[in-house]
């Protein structure tokens, strides 16, 4: 990998979490809910982590879960993100 590779990502992740106008909660729920619908489940626990350390709850992350799986999304991979949540949580 290039050398500077995991500088860029830590940089580019201070400039956008540095942005003012939503909370870390709102900010972890962004993140969560792109990941769900991405199937990403290997980087979902750590940002389901840093949304509960912001103040999300077990039954808030849960709900968005589950309100994510909408006609317009994928049921698949909300489907497992919730069954990797409920085994984590």
């Amino acid at each position: 990998m290039a050398p500077d590779f995991r500088r860029w990502i830590i940089e580019a992740y201070g400039e956008i979490y540095g942005r003012p106008h939503l909370d870390k909660k709102e900010q972890a729920l962004i993140v969560i809910l792109s990941l769900v619908t991405q199937g990403a489940h290997t980087q979902l626990a750590t940002h389901i982590k840093h949304g509960m350390n912001a103040g999300l709850t077990k039954e808030q992350v849960a709900e968005y879960i589950i309100q994510s799986m909408s006609p317009l999304q994928q049921f698949s991979p909300c489907s497992a993100s919730f069954n990797h949540f409920k085994r984590d949580y």
